[in-house]
Formats: C-alpha cells, structure tokens, sequence
C-alpha cells in the first residue's frame, strides 16, 4: 500500500461523534490489516463519545465470514446480536 492509499483508506483519522455505534470483530493472526486497526479504531470512537464494542479472536485470519467453530471464530455472531439488543 502506498503511503496515499494508506491516507485514503485511514478511518480512524475521520472518526467524528457522528459516527455510528460500532461492533468490531478481528482476529489477531490477520495477514492483510493489523488487529490494531481495529484497536485504534475503537480508540478513536471511545475519545468521540461513540458507543463501540471490540472483539478479538487469536485466529481466523483475514474475513473470516460467519465464522468457525474450530477457532471460536464463530462466537463474533452471537455476540453481535446480544450488542444490539443492548443498545
């Protein structure tokens, strides 16, 4: 990635308190995008009063989709559903 791809593509520099409340899910051995995205990301929401919730699996790789039972991957569903009711 080129450094003005990485500057087009960078989120976290336009989190504003409009953004929507966020549910993220990642899993640490992501090849293609850093979990710490993610963790700046919700940084940046949290400093922006925006209500988020993180989730991190230690696999599943990058997409990982609806997930896997065999890395728990598949848990990021359930804990979604139970976000929203909650909020």
């Amino acid at each position: 990635m080129t450094p003005q791809e990485f500057e087009e593509n960078n989120l976290i520099e336009r989190v504003n308190p409009d953004n929507p409340p966020s549910f993220l899910v990642h899993a640490l051995d992501d090849e293609t995008c850093h979990y710490t995205e993610t963790t700046h990301y919700a940084k940046a929401l949290r400093q922006n009063c925006v209500p988020n919730e993180v989730h991190l699996f230690p696999t599943g790789g990058h997409g990982f989709g609806p997930g896997r039972v065999e890395d728990g991957t598949d848990q990021w569903i359930s804990l979604a559903i139970n976000w929203i009711k909650r909020n």
